[in-house]
Parts: C-alpha cells; sequence; structure tokens
C-alpha cells in the first residue's frame, strides 16, 4: 500500500512539472508571437531602395531580344539616364507577372512587401542625349536582375546605360513581352559548370 501511494505521489508531481513546463512553453511562444506582431505593425510600409546619388534622373525599360547566334531569347531590363523634365510613374520593381509568378511561393506578408518595393526608375521615359558608356549586367545563380536595382539606378544616375539580362534558362522565371513563362531550372553547381565546360 505505501508503494501504491509513493507511485501515485510520484506520477502526481511528474503531472505538475509536465503542466507547469507546458504552460511555460505557452506562454513563451504567446509572448514571441506578441514581439513578432508588435515588431512587424511598428515596420509595416512599403520597402524603398536607396535613392541614386548621381544628378541625372534615372529610367528602366523592359525589352525583348532574340540572340539569332544562339537562337535564344532574352528579356532584358535596361536603366539608363533619363531627360531632366522626365514625368511617369515608377518602375515595379518586379513588372506585372513578374512580380505575382514570384511571390506565388512565399507568405502572405513577404510577398506582400516584395511586390511593393519602390523604385527611382521613372518606366520607359526618354533616354538622355549624348553618348553614354554602357555595362552588362548578367547576374548569377539564377538571380534576376532587378535584384541588383539599386547599383543599377545609382550608376544610370551618373550617366551609364545598364542593361541587366535575365538568362532564359536560369532565371526563375523569366515573362516574356507575350506572356510567355519560362521557368528554367534550379542551378545545380555540381553539374552546371562541367555541362558548361563542356
Amino acid at each position: 500500500q505505501k508503494a501504491d501511494e509513493m507511485r501515485k505521489r510520484i506520477t502526481r508531481i511528474i503531472l505538475r512539472i509536465a503542466a507547469a513546463a507546458f504552460g511555460l512553453a505557452i506562454l513563451t511562444l504567446l509572448a514571441i508571437t506578441i514581439v513578432f506582431y508588435v515588431q512587424y505593425r511598428l515596420d509595416d510600409r512599403p520597402i524603398s531602395l536607396p535613392a541614386p546619388r548621381g544628378p541625372h534622373p534615372v529610367g528602366r525599360m523592359l525589352v525583348d531580344w532574340t540572340d539569332t547566334h544562339r537562337k535564344r531569347e532574352l528579356m532584358v531590363f535596361i536603366w539608363y539616364p533619363t531627360t531632366d523634365d522626365a514625368s511617369g510613374k515608377p518602375c515595379e520593381y518586379l513588372p506585372g507577372n513578374w512580380g505575382e509568378l514570384n511571390a506565388q511561393n512565399l507568405l502572405p506578408i513577404p510577398a506582400k512587401r516584395l511586390q511593393q518595393i519602390q523604385t527611382h526608375s521613372l518606366e520607359n521615359a526618354p533616354m538622355a542625349g549624348g553618348p553614354m558608356p554602357l555595362l552588362i549586367l548578367v547576374p548569377g545563380m539564377g538571380r534576376n536582375p532587378v535584384h541588383y536595382s539599386t547599383i543599377a539606378e545609382d550608376l544610370a544616375s551618373f550617366g551609364y546605360v545598364v542593361m541587366g539580362v535575365a538568362p532564359t534558362g536560369s532565371v526563375r522565371p523569366v515573362v516574356f513581352s507575350d506572356g510567355r513563362v519560362d521557368w528554367g531550372t534550379e542551378y545545380d553547381p555540381s553539374t552546371d559548370d562541367i555541362e558548361t565546360a563542356h
């Protein structure tokens, strides 16, 4: 009988400890949730990219080109200095269907923020006159040229034309001017470099 009472007492102690631990875990989780929610509300605003430092306002256009030598269609983002009196709407960070497709697999908050990123380029603004040095931007590892928008806008504001190529087959996705989508393939460093070498 004493052994049974001892077992029951030990069981009650274990249950109390388990209940206390569970309650503490719930309180901790609740506290973390509240902290994240408060921080999100404090930061609940669109992201604005750093402003270009140069003297020229910046335009951006998206063009659909075909490389006849390689028989490859390419979408190219072009940042360039525009005229001082240029007006128009700012470019979407990822325009149209590009943004929608990139946001598909994200959680709601990051997806919303991705589509709200504010650029400093004017869509299809007229290009400033005169000769301008040209820079070719080819991102690696499947990245989209717009992920380098801050650098491209800054260079364009100092008088450069920056052509950012979205490599068909590696950028995921590439949206062509007629609405076609090329999802490409994931970059695999263990094989892609070998295949390129051959």
